[in-house]
């Protein structure tokens, strides 16, 4: 029976199980502490190995509960040995133990007890008529249980479940109390004469102090002065007041007389000299503006913060700017008469001051050059044009003005080769009718540019496999071409047209088959016609799917089926955002079985035809 919240009834088995765990069946009743009315209950479980299992829990307070029927049964395949135990608390008592053969039973029944049964055969199991907390061997008898039991209180209730004790009651089972009365309890107690120890004189601590003590500490001397050297005596009550009476107080002390001994160093200012304000009026200490300068005021009492302006400029980075124009004549360096400033000497540098003297010369003078000399009139005669002296008159042709080749009807041939500006890159060429030359711009294969240079329109990018390429059995992305060429690279904001037939032949377990473009390049736009064909090798029927794709992720083009081959073509446009490589590829919905491989001469044509945004080519009206 259990008789309190702290016990509960459990079953544990002494070791791991081989194979299954062991299946509990447990009835018990309940009832209230002051009621002999009875409230079944049945419930099934099943061991834990070596962990208990609670198979009849505790009672709640002022309830009991007793154990009308166990069952364990030994579903494992070897002997298991069984222990049926009390937890009170945490402390553990067996009330059987048993060995129990594979296929057998332990049970229990208030009238026959514990009982190990195999088949139609009660087996034995070691009990005692005793309890004790140091035998864990042996099992005690369903009586010795119940008797001690039945001995127990409620270890979680409190005194008032049993009848109420007075303080007298409770003295007679303490053998070593002192005083009498009632109890007593530390928040505001009433004592009458309480007894306690004296205590040593000058003892400080939170003991009781005695009228005894306190008669000896009131007799200890005083002085009447307070001396700080003084250590052994307490001054009397008048000296201590008269002390404080000249003490300031510590907030807001009011002091009269001369204060001396404080210095500079306790009050933080130990570096700062006496003339500090002084100091801080001719010197601001407030923060300057960018750029500014400490300059001495107009009266000269001290130092300003001012912008430097006029003909020179500081930046706060320290750079000095003098203004264009500020530098005059006046502020330059001072020059000999009769002198002229350029420089003579070769390549860049600083202008240098010359003599007039070498200025005739480095300009070709000579004689005397005396007062101005006009010669805007005159040509020297030692000028040539085309190799004719000036020294006499000239006869000019047509050679000598570069136009030797030119017959006089060269107006009438302006007609046939027009004299107008052409467009950028664009080149002369005869015109239908054979009468003149007209500029256009070249288009079709080669192009022109401005510069001359000369481009072949865009090649076809073909790959193609060789011979079979191997593919694998199961669903994953695999690319269509051998890996020495599998990726085209292609450019970034580019249109490309592309057509390809892929032929895969496979196993016959259904799935469809997904095409699509892997890689490393981002598209703005993609669209293509994806027609496919299930059929085995060699056989030219077959059932056709079409498909209008407009994404590059793998998408199925084909419906599910168990054709030995497909054979897909594709052809469409791809215009490229970010370049990088395009990879032709293809999946399998389920692993097809068998070979799985595409076939030789596979293959795919990629032609670049303009920007990505490019709407026509050519002569399109």
């Amino acid at each position: 029976m259990l008789l309190s919240p702290d016990q509960k009834l459990q079953v544990v088995l002494a070791g791991a199980i081989t194979t299954n765990q062991l299946p509990i069946i447990a009835s018990y009743a309940e009832a209230a502490a002051d009621s002999s009315t009875l409230s079944p209950a049945s419930n099934t479980y099943a061991t834990n190995s070596t962990t208990a299992v609670d198979v009849v829990t505790a009672p709640e307070n002022a309830y009991r509960r007793s154990l009308r029927y166990l069952s364990v049964y030994n579903a494992d395949t070897v002997d298991a040995t069984v222990i049926v135990q009390i937890n009170d608390s945490g402390t553990t008592r067996i009330v059987c133990k048993v060995s129990l053969p594979t296929l057998a039973r332990l049970e229990y029944t208030p009238d026959s007890g514990f009982r190990a049964m195999n088949g139609g055969t009660t087996l034995s199991a070691s009990v005692i008529d005793s309890i004790a907390d140091s035998d864990t061997t042996n099992a005690p008898s369903r009586n010795a249980v119940f008797d001690a039991l039945a001995l127990k209180g409620d270890k979680s209730g409190k005194l008032s479940q049993f009848a109420a004790t007075s303080s007298a009651e409770l003295a007679g089972v303490i053998s070593d109390e002192t005083g009498s009365g009632a109890l007593v309890f530390g928040t505001s107690p009433t004592l009458s004469n309480p007894v306690v120890g004296t205590q040593s004189a000058g003892d400080n601590s939170t003991k009781a102090a005695s009228t005894a003590y306190a008669d000896a500490a009131a007799a200890a001397v005083v002085v009447d002065s307070i001396a700080d050297s003084d250590t052994t005596h307490a001054p009397s009550r008048n000296a201590v007041f008269d002390a404080l009476a000249l003490k300031a107080p510590l907030a807001s002390p009011t002091f009269t007389g001369t204060v001396s001994g404080i210095t500079a160093t306790m009050v933080g200012l130990g570096s700062v000299t006496n003339d500090a304000q002084t100091k801080a009026v001719i010197v601001p200490n407030t923060a300057p503006s960018a750029g500014q300068l400490l300059v001495g005021n107009a009266g000269g009492t001290a130092y300003a913060p001012v912008s430097a302006s006029g003909d020179v400029t500081v930046a706060s980075t320290g750079a000095v700017t003098i203004a264009n124009g500020a530098v005059t004549l006046a502020k330059q360096a001072d020059m000999a008469t009769a002198s002229v400033v350029y420089r003579k000497t070769a390549g860049s540098g600083a202008p240098e001051v010359q003599t007039l003297a070498t200025l005739k010369s480095d300009l070709g003078l000579s004689g005397t050059n005396t007062g101005d000399q006009d010669l805007s009139g005159y040509v020297p005669t030692t000028r040539t044009v085309n190799g004719h002296a000036l020294s006499a008159n000239v006869t000019v042709t047509k050679s000598d003005v570069s136009l030797g080749s030119v017959t006089d009807d060269a107006q009438t041939k302006a007609v046939i080769v027009p004299n107008t500006a052409p467009s950028a890159g664009q080149i002369l060429v005869g015109n239908a009718g054979g009468t003149a030359y007209a500029p256009v711009t070249a288009s079709g294969d080669v192009t022109i540019a401005s510069t001359g240079a000369m481009s072949l329109a865009a090649p076809l990018i073909f790959v193609s496999t060789v011979s079979a390429k191997s593919l694998a059995n199961d669903t994953s992305t695999q690319n269509i071409f051998a890996s020495a060429n599998d990726a085209l690279t292609v450019e970034a904001s580019t249109t490309y047209a592309f057509e390809g037939v892929i032929r895969v032949t496979n196993g016959s377990t259904s799935h469809t088959t997904s095409f699509g473009f892997g890689g490393t390049a981002t598209l703005t736009d993609i669209g293509y016609d994806a027609m496919s064909q299930r059929v085995g090798a060699g056989n030219n029927n077959g059932t056709f799917s079409g498909r209008w794709m407009t994404s590059a992720s793998q998408t199925a083009t084909d419906a599910a089926g168990t054709s030995l081959g497909w054979t897909l073509k594709v052809r469409g446009l791809i215009r490229v955002n970010a370049g990088g490589t395009l990879i032709p590829q293809m999946s399998f919905s389920a692993d097809p079985t068998g070979t799985c491989q595409v076939e030789p001469d596979s293959y795919m044509v990629f032609r670049k035809i303009g920007s990505n945004t490019v709407a026509s080519v050519g002569a399109w009206a």
